[in-house]
């Protein structure tokens, strides 16, 4: 079983297991639902994929490489990092709301009993992980967020994010964007100093 990068079938059964995780979870995921979806002949998904399971991961995969490519994108615009995140996270919440299979994938079925699929959203969660970091270092801002710091927002996001698409309210997903631009100063003690610090006594008060 070897298909070129751009097999149009596989690129079908991928599409496939999106929409069936879009009208559930992947416990519904099988070779005949990947081929009802796809409109194939039966026995046709297993000559591509050799399990429901293996076109899931690699559907993951695909959404993941998306998902990060607009990651870069917003770091690429010449904006602040403190932007650039908030660009990202609109963006990241208005792809997921407009594609629930993307959702459901990325921030429910991660978390199942998919050994295999957990293993690769680790993966995936160490890369954003770096990448932040590294763009902060970038940024001339090391200094105000560590790696563990942005490790701890980006738990505390896929946690949100999770909960709703969980709840089946992915369509709501851009309004969680007013809790989440908050969550950026809970884990930067420099922010937490700036807005608790006492403010300088008017001349006026002086007595």
């Amino acid at each position: 079983m070897s298909c070129t990068p751009a097999c149009p079938i596989c690129l079908r059964l991928r599409e496939a297991a999106l929409a069936v995780l879009g009208d559930g979870s992947a416990a519904g995921l099988s070779h005949g639902a990947l081929e009802r979806e796809a409109g194939l002949m039966q026995g046709e998904a297993a000559e591509h994929y050799a399990s429901a399971a293996a076109c899931l991961h690699a559907t993951y995969e695909e959404v993941c490489d998306r998902l990060a490519g607009e990651l870069l994108d917003a770091f690429s615009a010449g904006m602040s990092w403190e932007s650039a995140l908030s660009l990202a996270r609109r963006r990241l919440l208005a792809r997921l709301a407009a594609n629930p299979g993307e959702a459901r994938l990325c921030f429910v079925e991660t978390l199942g009993g998919d050994r295999e699929l957990r293993r690769r959203r680790e993966r995936r969660r160490r890369w954003v992980v770096a990448f932040l970091a590294c763009q902060r270092l970038v940024s001339g801002e090391s200094g105000r967020s560590s790696e563990l710091q942005i490790e701890l927002l980006i738990g505390a996001t896929f946690h949100e994010i999770s909960a709703v698409v969980a709840a089946g309210d992915v369509a709501d997903l851009p309004t969680l964007e007013p809790r989440l631009s908050e969550l950026p100063g809970l884990f930067d003690p420099s922010a937490y100093r700036r807005s608790f610090a006492p403010r300088a006594q008017p001349a006026w008060s002086a007595r």
